[in-house]
């Protein structure tokens, strides 16, 4: 509680208050609970806390609520204040405006305050004003025991992609979520992650904010949702403004794979990151896109304050050998391009179950150890990020397939998935991506297909892998022809693809038009530092591309 921000009439009493010790010659007569400190004030009187009552909530495994009942003769109050200590040591406070002459108030500690404890003193001092500068003040007390509250990580994580839904309840058909459930589910994850990321602030969601940062202590990076329904996004930036506290934001991101979905065009977007940026001055505003789309949109990552990107190495099918390497070079290539700006990692995680993608197998065994090398990494490299995600939702099955349900942390019963409390234990793993052996030894540089989608495909990424290089020095350049034209791919903005530390690599080709009905696929290697054409609909392939490459291949589907 600042000074900066408490009412006149706090600022008075105090000031009374210091004014009356000085010239008593110190505080030896402590008054009536805050009364004898101030000058007389002509037809004021004083305002009286009539009760005041400190209660645990479900035995102390919640919460507790302390409760006041407040008078004034003059029909003039005009605030309280909460102020929170446990075992001695000041914890928490808040403050509530109050009118007229009798009024109640209420106040929250979070059992977040006393994990560890295995019993402890709460106690909760209130002080009540009106507004002559009087003030009255009270204090109670309560001993408790407290069974299994978890104690904080030792290196709880920097930021996770939070969800508070359960089984049988679906954003997507509107589902309210009442706000006990928004906190039996942070209960669970508070000792363990540093700050949130939400998705929305309609159907319940509008409050987690609050009650994550004011009754759990965390950070929050508040998210809107926005699709095609523009109703409906109206409706969640209007809540945003009216509804939540700017002191309870850490940041804004104002919308989710919207490009990606094709929901909105880019310069709806773009009014829409204006228009919080507009509202919200002082708080940073971004964007949460998949990062080769966002490095295709060089408008959007103006715009934002900052950029926050989603890389997932299993959607794009890339074995857990190489996972972590894959998700550390897609980092690095937002980095080259942000101009400074700074980057952070908004969605990154491996499913505990489900379908293997290309030569990504979901399983626990794999998803642990992803956990534990992408978390070292960016400890280690000091990297901002959201892990993917809390809980296991089982609403996604329909729309993901059965990954779609295990991305959790935890699992849908809120227990930590086996394996994963290693991370929270402080264990590390070394992660070396500098891929610096030469891959198949000496010999000719090669480059070659694993796997080309069938003419038609719209989902399958280009695979293939290289040999006889340093990975680290080379890229990959592929061009398609549709209708006669050669275009590069994945995008003019990202043209070039990276290699895996194993030779491997992956490209998407399909981004645009027609580009599932390519007839003919060509592959290039080439050594770092050469920018090929930017080909869009070439009747030829240019021969510096053979003059500048190392090797090439191709098909025709």
């Amino acid at each position: 509680m600042k000074w900066k921000n408490w009412s006149l009439s706090k600022k008075l009493f105090y000031i009374f208050v210091i004014i009356a010790m000085l010239s008593n010659g110190g505080c030896e007569d402590g008054g009536d609970g805050g009364g004898s400190g101030n000058p007389p004030a002509e037809n004021n009187h004083y305002p009286v806390i009539k009760e005041i009552l400190l209660q645990p909530v479900n035995n102390g495994n919640d919460s507790f609520v302390c409760s006041g009942t407040f008078s004034d003769q003059d029909g003039d109050l005009s605030e309280v204040d909460f102020s929170w200590y446990v075992n001695g040591q000041y914890i928490d406070g808040r403050e509530y405006g109050l009118s007229g002459a009798n009024a109640t108030a209420n106040d929250v500690l979070n059992i977040v305050y006393v994990e560890g404890e295995s019993t402890a003193n709460i106690k909760c001092v209130v002080y009540v004003f009106n507004q002559g500068g009087r003030s009255d003040s009270a204090e109670e007390s309560i001993s408790v025991t407290i069974p299994g509250i978890p104690s904080k990580a030792i290196y709880p994580l920097e930021g996770i992609n939070f969800s508070p839904y359960m089984d049988g309840q679906d954003p997507n058909y509107g589902t309210f979520i009442p706000a006990d459930q928004i906190r039996d589910r942070l209960r669970i994850i508070a000792p363990y992650v540093k700050r949130i990321r939400t998705f929305g602030v309609t159907d319940g969601l509008e409050v987690i904010p609050a009650i994550a940062h004011q009754e759990f202590g965390l950070d929050v990076a508040v998210g809107i949702w926005l699709g095609k329904d523009l109703t409906a996004n109206e409706e969640q930036i209007n809540n945003l403004i009216n509804l939540i506290d700017p002191a309870d934001i850490l940041y804004i991101i104002v919308g989710s794979e919207v490009l990606l979905r094709g929901d909105l065009t880019e310069s709806q977007l773009i009014n829409y990151i204006n228009r919080v940026k507009a509202a919200f001055p002082g708080i940073p505003v971004t964007y949460g896109e998949v990062y080769s789309i966002l490095l295709s949109y060089p408008n959007i990552m103006n715009t934002c304050d900052f950029l926050f990107i989603n890389t997932y190495s299993y959607w794009e099918g890339v074995d857990i050998n190489n996972a972590v390497c894959k998700t550390v070079s897609d980092y690095q290539s937002v980095v080259s391009a942000a101009g400074g700006k700074r980057v952070v990692i908004s969605e990154m995680g491996w499913p505990t179950c489900g379908d293997t993608n290309g030569g990504a197998v979901s399983n626990l065994t794999n998803a642990v150890l992803y956990f534990n090398s992408i978390i070292s990494w960016a400890q280690a490299d000091n990297v901002e990020y959201y892990y993917f995600e809390a809980f296991n939702e089982s609403w996604k099955a329909a729309y993901e397939g059965p990954q779609g349900v295990c991305w959790g942390v935890w699992d849908e019963d809120g227990n930590m998935k086996s394996g994963m409390e290693d991370v929270f234990d402080g264990m590390t793993i070394a992660v070396d991506c500098s891929c610096s052996s030469v891959i198949g030894g000496p010999g000719t540089p090669e480059i070659n297909f694993i796997y080309v989608p069938p003419i038609g495909n719209t989902t399958d990424y280009l695979k293939g892998n290289v040999l006889h290089v340093v990975s680290v020095d080379y890229k990959v350049v592929v061009y398609i022809r549709v209708n006669g034209g050669w275009w590069i791919k994945p995008t003019y903005a990202q043209p070039l693809t990276n290699i895996n530390c194993d030779g491997t690599w992956s490209a998407d080709i399909v981004t645009g038009g027609v580009d599932q009905n390519a007839t003919d696929i060509t592959v290039y290697l080439i050594p770092n530092g050469y920018n090929p054409p930017l080909l869009g609909g070439s009747s030829y392939l240019p021969q510096e591309l053979d003059d500048n490459s190392v090797a090439k291949v191709t098909v025709a589907r």
